[in-house]
């Protein structure tokens, strides 16, 4: 068992205290033999040469990159060479272990998806107008059991919103279909950025419960080009990509990596003014499921943002 670290705190209250992380992430050593790889952690190519016992400096071509770089604009996979430090971020992918690995521990950490599920529509009350919400909810427990990490949720989107207007023409609300492919979900410009729902370091060798959730909302306007709304419809595709991140003593040692394949649901819904109020006309919700093609960094060019209109 790890002892506790020294203290020099002579003013501290007996309540507080210090806790030591007990895995320091340095990479393969002169004791390679009895030390993991670990996912989402940086290797050198005299380290990889060390770990896998091979002249040309490089293991096995899949799961491996040379960064994963990321913003709310894009995603970018940048390929290793033989030359280049690499990270670990999908070991799965490997067809056959080189022989100086096998047996070798893979410092994986243990995930576990309990339950996923869509709470149900609700038309909530708002300041100008109501919102039509919806709830994704992600049950989770993982599994420290190689190092200390964090996890944080990655949201891809493909989707169309918009109006019927009452000369019955059709106003946009959102519509990502110029992308031609997913883009990352965003509130609003002022999110801190493409990981969301980022937990707090969770110590190695514990086991901790997740809820990963949060609304996806649609403000339900009365008016829009200066005619009333007839019908409001949205059809909207997600990815969910759970990830973690290892505690490293720099940030330039790990990359985000996911946990498992993504998660896929979205919802297909109609409303309708009705008095002063409104009522749902179409009501179809795809519920979560995961992925069967396997780990996958998420990747996209724009965000969600760059595709929504004004409807003044």
């Amino acid at each position: 068992m790890a002892k506790p670290p020294k203290m020099r705190l002579p003013y501290a209250p007996n309540q507080l205290r210090l806790v030591q992380h007990d895995q320091q992430l340095a990479g393969p050593t002169q004791e390679a033999d009895t030390k993991p790889l670990y996912t989402g952690f940086r290797y050198t190519p005299a380290q990889r040469d060390q770990w896998f016992g091979m002249s040309n400096g490089h293991p096995e071509q899949a799961g491996w990159v040379a960064d994963f770089r990321f913003d709310q604009q894009h995603s970018m996979i940048k390929p290793f060479a033989p030359n280049e430090d690499a990270f670990l971020w999908d070991s799965a992918q490997w067809d056959d272990i080189p022989k100086a690995a096998a047996g070798r521990l893979l410092g994986d950490q243990e995930f576990q998806l309990l339950d996923a599920s869509l709470s149900d529509l609700s038309i909530e009350p708002g300041v100008s107008c109501p919102l039509l919400t919806i709830a994704p909810s992600f049950s989770i427990q993982f599994k420290t059991s190689a190092a200390p990490a964090c996890l944080g949720e990655v949201r891809l989107v493909t989707g169309k919103r918009f109006v019927t207007l009452a000369d019955g023409s059709q106003y946009s609300l959102l519509d990502t279909e110029p992308a031609a492919e997913p883009v990352l979900y965003l509130d609003d410009q002022a999110d801190a950025g493409p990981i969301q729902q980022r937990t707090d370091w969770q110590p190695a060798n514990t086991t901790q419960d997740y809820v990963f959730s949060g609304r996806v909302s649609q403000p339900l306007i009365a008016n829009c080009q200066d005619q009333p709304v007839q019908t409001i419809t949205i059809l909207e595709h997600y990815s969910s990509y759970l990830m973690q991140r290892l505690l490293t003593e720099s940030t330039s040692q790990s990359i985000w990596t996911p946990l498992q394949a993504p998660i896929t649901w979205g919802w297909s819904i109609r409303v309708e003014p009705d008095a002063d109020d409104w009522i749902i006309t179409r009501r179809k919700l795809i519920s979560p499921i995961v992925g069967h093609d396997g780990m996958e960094l998420p990747l996209w060019h724009s965000n969600c943002l760059e595709y929504r209109h004004d409807f003044h």
